[in-house]
């Protein structure tokens, strides 16, 4: 749980860090659009368990992720509720919490990455970009 500053003075130490040693530094942002919106939630039960999510958190987490409705109000016009296949809660507390650990797993090799909420910040010295581009985030 780190701050932006904190996420911005880390980059920066970084960035420092490999142009005092004559290395050249790459930095990859990434927003991912929706992203809340768009969390698989099969895939991301199946996450939780692989990282050893005991049985009673992982159903509990299932049980607060699935089965919601949403309804869209416009000028006093509301629709009937829809089942929502996908996401984590927008607004709750444990969203930022849940995306981070649905994306944890994204890796770059001899990368660091720095993450705030939906965002990502992968640094790469000495490495050929579009090897990395090609095999990680293709």
């Amino acid at each position: 749980s780190k701050s932006t500053t904190t996420n911005l003075l880390t980059l920066q130490h970084s960035i420092i860090d490999a142009f005092s040693a004559g290395l050249r530094m790459d930095v990859i942002y990434t927003d991912f659009a929706k992203a809340f919106d768009k969390v698989n939630h099969i895939i991301f039960l199946y996450k939780l368990k692989y990282i050893g999510v005991c049985d009673p958190l992982l159903r509990w987490i299932e049980s607060y992720i699935s089965q919601r409705t949403q309804i869209v109000v416009y000028k006093e016009i509301q629709s009937k509720p829809i089942l929502v296949t996908s996401g984590v809660p927008r607004g709750s507390h444990l969203a930022p919490i849940l995306f981070l650990i649905y994306i944890n797993d994204i890796t770059f090799l001899n990368s660091s990455k720095l993450m705030f909420a939906d965002n990502k910040k992968f640094t790469v010295s000495l490495i050929v970009l579009m090897m990395l581009l090609y095999y990680n985030l293709i």
